[in-house]
């Protein structure tokens, strides 16, 4: 009898055994996808721990870099999230991983946990409310004082008044970003912003047509890449001039406008700053039957040139006269 019983109890541990062992060999189920969701960062706002998911696993807290508190504007940041996976459940074999439905960079995946961290845009910036105020020679007589502006989206113009022999620059730490009396930021791009307003150059072409009947067709002046005028000429009679403003660095070309007709053997004109004429003069004795030749010409062409339509006549950048005449800081944080 003694002999039985051992007997039962060997074959019911043996029986145990084999379905232990068989349970132990069941494959955990592969999780292929996740998608997780979660609060992104906004500039001033106070970054969030906690995410959600829905699937075989739980969702752990939400870690930030860098780990600014509240948010700040004009910045990248990254979040990194653990799941674990449910019992019976694994992540090896995972082949899509989303953060609020982009895809997400996954690392450290062990099977029974995976991180997750995806960098969001940059964080908007607002400018605030900055005044635009030029000063000559940090005197205390503001050439403009005028209110301010908020800006919550999209972009804002801001603007100085100047008298007609100013030109204004704007730097962006140190950078040219606009020529002109305004500019328009974006609410995207702090910094230190510098307003320089410098003396005009002036710009004078001398024309002439030797028969005295005018010009049948005009010059184009371009600077910097744009027309600022076009059909320049003498209109009648012998002789014409015109006047332009540029500023320092500015890149004048001067075209063959061929409107009409190509370059007559009757014209001829000179370029020369207005407070440095061309020497010597450019005179009736010189103009036409006398070719001109001297200095301080920017560019010429004389009677008998060929010139074909819509030619470039020549160009010139003009120097930065250094006349530093006021300036304006601002910052945009």
């Amino acid at each position: 009898m003694k002999k039985t019983v051992n007997l039962i109890s060997i074959i019911a541990v043996v029986l145990l055994g084999l379905a232990a062992c068989e349970g132990g060999s069941e494959e955990p189920e592969t999780i292929r996808s996740v998608a997780v969701s979660m609060a992104a960062p906004v500039n001033g706002g106070t970054p969030s721990t906690t995410a959600s998911g829905t699937g075989n696993f739980t969702v752990g807290a939400v870690s930030w870099s860098p780990t600014d508190n509240p948010f700040q504007g004009g910045k990248v940041y990254t979040a990194a999230v653990t799941l674990t996976a449910n019992s019976g459940y694994t992540f090896t074999g995972l082949n899509s991983a989303t953060v609020n439905g982009q895809s997400a960079t996954v690392s450290n995946n062990t099977g029974r946990t995976v991180q997750l961290s995806y960098a969001f845009t940059e964080t908007d910036i607002e400018i605030g409310n900055p005044t635009v105020k030029l000063y000559l020679d940090g005197s205390e007589t503001p050439l403009m004082e005028g209110g301010s502006t908020n800006i919550t989206a999209g972009t804002g113009t801001y603007s100085v008044s100047t008298d007609s022999a100013l030109y204004a620059y704007w730097y962006l730490n140190g950078n040219v970003v606009s020529r002109g009396n305004s500019i328009t930021l974006q609410k995207r791009i702090p910094g230190i912003y510098l307003v320089t307003a410098e003396s005009l150059t002036s710009i004078t072409i001398d024309m002439y047509n030797v028969y005295g009947n005018g010009w049948s067709d005009g010059l184009r002046i371009n600077v910097n890449g744009v027309n600022i005028a076009t059909n320049i000429k003498v209109n009648s009679g012998y002789t014409n001039t015109y006047t332009f403003s540029v500023a320092g660095g500015d890149v004048v070309q001067l075209y063959w406008g061929g409107y009409s007709s190509s370059w007559s053997e009757r014209y001829s004109f000179i370029v020369y700053y207005t407070d440095s004429p061309p020497i010597p003069a450019f005179t009736a004795s010189n103009q036409g039957p006398t070719a001109w030749s001297g200095s301080n010409a920017l560019i010429y062409r004389l009677q008998g040139s060929s010139i074909s339509n819509n030619a470039l006549l020549g160009s010139f950048t003009v120097p930065n006269a250094g006349k530093n005449t006021g300036t304006h800081i601002f910052v945009v944080e």
